[in-house]
């Protein structure tokens, strides 16, 4: 028998899902590492995706995992976007598009208009001219999931991205919708995955930026944010962002992996395994359509730093200096200054004590000049615990006396001396004294 074409092969699978009703998901019609290999490609052939330097982010903090109302970050995340780079046809045409749809609200109806459904398939039609549609669309013909007749292939685009459905009781959701402008359900964002959506909203404060929680640099982050609306905050706890892509390769490569009948597809950009995501919905009269699309942190990240999981052989010379600056430190504590109460071993449920684990310090030891200088930065609250709040400027003001204070003592004994003679040597500071405490107070 010859192989099944992948047209018939379609057919098949339909025809089984017809009559067994047992298709409740989608059905896979290509391989997974072909469907790999081809978006791996398609990502690499993003020519209008933003060039080094035309979008820069400012990741800042991690986000809290167990509360929302921690805002780590109190700057944006998009600190620069190239504002040519948004006038280029497809990105500008996806921001007019954007801005017909005026309510995020899932319990709100939501209706096509003429207008908005003429601007949806005008944009189709700006990514129709672009390479990534065009591998993208030979690329489905191939697996015979597409239409060769252009008008067929953008309706069916079209029906999987903007046909309307009800998230919960009122008709007014879109994949679209969803994925590119964002949308609420009560309390919690649903999409607003794509990036240049979310810078739009960072420059008229419509999103709140918390932080991060993983990040493949210059492709993707894992971050936590605030919908800002006029009806209060809605919480995205944790979503997620491609970087740089362009309208054209997130639309395609969603309704790639929808099309060929994968939830989660995976590929790779810039040695990073990205998966991405397609949630569908089967809306009657029309079928499954995306509900909503997002990438997610795949396993492989050659930009995220891993726990390593081999001992890292001990530098000698370093750990020589380490002898030499403990054998010559002068101001440590004799036994007899402090006493250390460990008590028992935890084992179990642990129960709290009463007792100190510093039973008794010789408290003269205070007086001495480089723990005096030290108590002085604790006595002034120089340095804020609440890592939820900002630190004001260390070169600035009492803050910079009282820490230049601090380094001009410790500056003056041994083992600072070996610890910087050790750092010359290695061409890792300047051999000039004040310019290495004002390095000390900078990095």
């Amino acid at each position: 028998l010859s192989p099944l074409m992948p047209n018939m092969r379609s057919f098949l699978v339909a025809l089984v899902c017809l009559a067994s009703s047992v298709c409740s998901v989608p059905i896979a019609t290509v391989a997974s590492g072909a469907l790999s290999a081809f978006l791996t490609n398609l990502a690499f052939n993003d020519e209008n995706r933003a060039a080094d330097g035309q979008v820069v982010v400012n990741y800042q903090n991690q986000a809290s995992g167990k509360t929302f109302d921690h805002d780590n970050a109190d700057k944006p995340l998009f600190t620069t976007i190239d504002p040519a780079l948004l006038a280029q046809p497809t990105y500008s045409s996806l921001i007019d598009l954007i801005a017909l749809f005026p309510s995020q609200d899932a319990n709100q109806p939501d209706l096509d208009t003429i207008r908005r459904n003429n601007a949806s398939l005008t944009f189709i039609d700006g990514i129709s001219k672009t390479a990534v549609f065009t591998s993208a669309w030979s690329y489905l013909q191939s697996v015979g999931v597409a239409s060769a007749d252009y008008v067929e292939f953008r309706e069916q685009l079209h029906t999987a991205w903007f046909s309307i459905f009800a998230r919960n009781f009122v008709t007014g959701s879109s994949g679209f919708k969803a994925t590119f402008v964002g949308e609420f359900l009560d309390q919690k964002v649903i999409g607003l995955t794509n990036w240049i959506r979310f810078a739009q909203l960072e420059k008229v404060n419509g999103v709140n930026y918390h932080g991060w929680f993983a990040r493949q640099f210059d492709v993707q982050v894992s971050l936590q944010f605030g919908l800002e609306l006029d009806e209060g905050e809605k919480q995205a706890m944790q979503s997620n962002l491609l970087l740089s892509t362009s309208p054209e390769f997130e639309f395609m490569a969603y309704a790639v992996c929808a099309l060929t009948g994968y939830s989660a597809c995976s590929l790779t950009i810039a040695g990073n395994e990205v998966i991405l995501n397609v949630d569908t919905v089967i809306v009657d009269g029309i079928g499954r359509v995306i509900s909503v699309a997002y990438p997610t942190i795949g396993s492989v990240s050659v930009t995220t730093t891993k726990k390593p999981t081999t001992i890292p052989p001990i530098d000698s010379e370093f750990q020589a200096l380490v002898d030499s600056m403990r054998e010559q430190d002068e101001d440590k504590p004799t036994s007899s200054q402090y006493k250390l109460n460990w008590g028992s071993k935890i084992s179990g449920n642990p129960k709290p004590t009463d007792q100190n684990l510093l039973s008794n310090v010789d408290e003269s030891l205070f007086t001495t000049p480089v723990y005096a200088a030290l108590k002085k930065v604790y006595d002034n609250n120089i340095l804020n615990p609440e890592v939820c709040l900002t630190e004001t400027d260390y070169n600035a003001g009492f803050k910079k006396s009282i820490l230049q204070s601090l380094l001009d003592v410790w500056s003056t004994t041994k083992p600072f001396t070996l610890m910087h003679d050790y750092l010359v040597k290695k061409g890792k500071a300047s051999a000039d004294l004040t310019e290495f405490k004002q390095f000390l107070t900078t990095f």
